[in-house]
């Protein structure tokens, strides 16, 4: 069921035609630390939007808030934005690196510079990176958004 575009050209390797699947919708993004359960949060505002067209889902994220406090024996721990709406599916190539196309519009407070973000197949949340010059990155880490107030907006699509 749903639009049938079978009348339209088709490109080689085509699988499906149908648009079965259209969804808007809320949900509420967070920063996590999943190696750190002892890691707490204060947030001000926590907002997400989705788009869901067939097996592709934009979202758009804003988060105001902090970490405000770190303890336990991993008190410094990888950051993360989690709470997507949808587990991004894996690529078939095998790495499960899934979207680069996430774009960091603004980082308020956050002590870090080029800071970039994907996901990973299966998971439910957006891998924080610090860029480095010719590095492969490494990891945002909660004490750098230890501030009162940080604030970050997060835009991006990937595939279900």
């Amino acid at each position: 069921h749903g639009i049938d575009f079978s009348a339209t050209s088709d490109a080689t390797g085509k699988t499906s035609e149908p648009l079965d699947d259209y969804e808007e919708g809320t949900f509420t993004p967070a920063y996590i630390t999943p190696g750190n359960a002892n890691t707490t949060f204060s947030f001000a505002q926590q907002y997400g939007y989705y788009t869901k067209i067939g097996q592709i889902v934009t979202v758009n994220i804003y988060i105001q808030g902090y970490v405000a406090s770190n303890s336990g024996s991993t008190g410094n721990d990888y950051l993360r934005v989690g709470g997507l709406p949808f587990a991004p599916a894996a690529v078939p190539s095998g790495n499960v690196r899934h979207s680069p196309s996430f774009a960091i519009g603004t980082l308020y407070k956050i002590e870090a510079d080029n800071v970039y973000a994907h996901t990973y197949g299966g998971e439910t949340s957006i891998r924080l990176f610090v860029h480095t010059n010719g590095g492969t990155g490494t990891p945002l880490y909660s004490n750098q958004a230890n501030q009162n107030t940080t604030e970050i907006f997060l835009t991006g699509t990937y595939m279900v």
